[in-house]
C-alpha cells in the first residue's frame, strides 16, 4: 500500500461566526458558526448553530484580516510567513505540518506600541 503525504499547507481550517446586531440577554455576541475546512474530519459535524463546509483537495495560501493587521502566506513548500502588526516571523514545517525552525524580526509600523514578554 503506497500512502500519499500531503502538502504542508494542505490541512487547513477557518473558523467564523455570524454577528449579531446587539448581544444577546445571555451576553452572546454571535449567531451561527461557520467551519471551513479541508476535509470534514477538521471541519467537524454540522450542528444546531454550526455549518460545515469542506473544500477538499484544496491548499491553504494565504489569510488577510483587517489591513494586514494579521497577514499570513505560504511562501513556498514549507515555508511560511506571518506578519501580526509589523512582527513577522518565518517559519519552515515539514510535511505534516509540524515546526522545524523559527525566526522572527520587527518591521516596526509607525504609531504601533510593542512588547517583548519572556516566559
Amino acid at each position: 500500500m503506497t500512502v500519499t503525504r500531503r502538502c504542508a499547507g494542505g490541512k487547513w481550517r477557518l473558523l467564523v461566526h455570524d454577528r449579531l446586531a446587539r448581544k444577546s440577554p445571555a451576553g452572546i455576541l454571535y449567531d451561527t458558526s461557520r467551519s471551513i475546512a479541508s476535509s470534514r474530519k477538521l471541519a467537524g459535524e454540522d450542528g444546531p448553530h454550526k455549518v460545515t463546509t469542506v473544500l477538499e483537495n484544496t491548499e491553504f495560501d494565504e489569510l488577510v484580516v483587517g489591513r494586514g493587521a494579521i497577514h499570513v502566506e505560504q511562501m513556498g513548500e514549507g515555508a511560511w510567513w506571518l506578519n501580526v502588526g509589523g512582527l513577522v516571523v518565518n517559519v519552515q514545517i515539514d510535511r505534516d505540518g509540524r515546526p522545524r525552525s523559527v525566526m522572527a524580526e520587527l518591521e516596526p509600523v509607525e504609531g504601533v506600541t510593542y512588547r517583548l514578554e519572556l516566559s
